[in-house]
């Protein structure tokens, strides 16, 4: 995947291969398709695009006006849970295309007027044209109120996505990669990873990819 925003893929894997990270080989597997690409948005956003495969995911109330223009034509949404930074119902309206996520955020995009498929942790998808599989996530003990909330994994075109969502705290059994990118919040505060607690999962996760610190108030 080619990730654009701030850096680009290419940045950082010849960034991670000048440096030791991964070696020759794991470099040029991730950049051998440069067709895909993930556009990174405010806060938690993505965009993930395979040719004419375009989904968004977690497009909440800290997308900007340049942002919600990107999100036109998408093809379908991913929403990890219902706390208004991962979800805004004008923005989907505007979008107007299928919503896939935990059955309580499903139920929110239904009553909307919007077509929706509920997922729980372990179902998968065919989503856009992409294998989509939900995976448990723990928003942690800071989270007063329960929320249903789930991570994704996006496979398409040979290459894979893992958005683990809001995670703090002890995490059980982790999925299986290897993966091509890891999207993982870094912001900290109790209610998500700190950039170090994220980097203890990464290690957890035996990641060599990339890493995109999310939940974070700039883009």
């Amino acid at each position: 995947f080619r990730v654009t925003g701030l850096l680009t893929l290419a940045d950082l894997v010849n960034a991670a291969h000048e440096v030791g990270l991964i070696n020759t080989a794991r470099r040029n597997q991730i950049l051998k398709d440069k067709m895909k690409k993930i556009t990174k948005l405010e806060h938690s956003g993505l965009v993930i695009e395979n040719g004419a495969s375009r989904i968004a995911v977690d497009p909440g109330s800290m997308t900007g006006p340049a942002s919600r223009k990107n999100l036109l034509g998408v093809g379908a949404v991913l929403v990890t849970h219902k706390h208004g930074d991962h979800l805004d119902i004008s923005i989907l309206k505007e979008i107007g295309a299928p919503v896939y996520g935990p059955a309580e955020v499903v139920a929110l995009a239904i009553t909307a007027g919007l077509p929706g498929k509920a997922l729980s942790p372990g179902e998968e998808a065919n989503v856009d044209g992409a294998k989509v599989v939900a995976v448990p996530a723990n928003h942690g003990p800071a989270v007063t109120s329960p929320v249903q909330n789930c991570g994704f994994i996006v496979t398409v075109g040979g290459s894979s996505v893992y958005i683990t969502s809001d995670m703090a705290g002890p995490q059980g059994q982790l999925p299986r990669g290897p993966f091509s990118v890891v999207a993982v919040p870094v912001e900290g505060g109790d209610f998500v990873f700190s950039g170090s607690e994220a980097a203890e999962f990464l290690r957890g996760l035996g990641h060599t990819g990339i890493a995109m610190g999310m939940h974070a108030d700039e883009a």
